[in-house]
């Protein structure tokens, strides 16, 4: 729910003809314009490490970032992470992805696809990521182990 309001938040201040403007709600960005002549930078929080970055992305034009994972809400018990992603088949919380962002153009690309694809598994994620022109992906499995789209390595190299 959040992306859409970010994202009508920025098409009134569009109206208002404010046309550079970012907007952020726990994590998930919009962007719109430019600041001072070059793009909006960010950078993307390393969901295993929290305090650490993976890298750091310069957003212009039309763009947003959305980050899931179980790495923000959870609390362990009896050793297992319990999270708010739930997987519909078992009604448990997901395992195996630890984290997914996500950059795009629109929010209709990107709007509850992370959390897709920590129930579909890494595999999955990476499969359809790379059906999908123009969507940067970054997939950060449980084991440790981080998956970069090509987009994504673009994005982070660009920065």
């Amino acid at each position: 729910g959040k992306l859409p309001l970010l994202e009508a938040g920025m098409r009134v201040r569009q109206e208002h003809g404010m046309d550079n403007g970012v907007g952020n709600g726990g994590g998930e960005v919009v962007v719109r314009g430019q600041v001072q002549g070059r793009g909006w930078g960010g950078g993307l929080r390393d969901p295993r490490t929290r305090p650490q970055l993976l890298g750091a992305v310069a957003l212009q034009g039309s763009a947003v970032v959305a980050s899931s994972g179980d790495y923000e809400r959870y609390f362990l018990h009896q050793g297992q992470r319990q999270h708010h992603v739930l997987n519909p088949r078992t009604g448990w919380p997901t395992t195996g992805v630890h984290g997914v962002s996500l950059i795009a153009s629109s929010v209709a690309q990107v709007n509850g696809l992370g959390a897709s694809i920590m129930v579909m598994g890494a595999d999955a994620g990476k499969a359809l990521a790379q059906k999908q022109g123009g969507l940067a992906v970054l997939i950060a499995q449980s084991n440790g182990q981080v998956w970069k789209s090509p987009a994504m390595a673009r994005q982070l190299g660009a920065a």
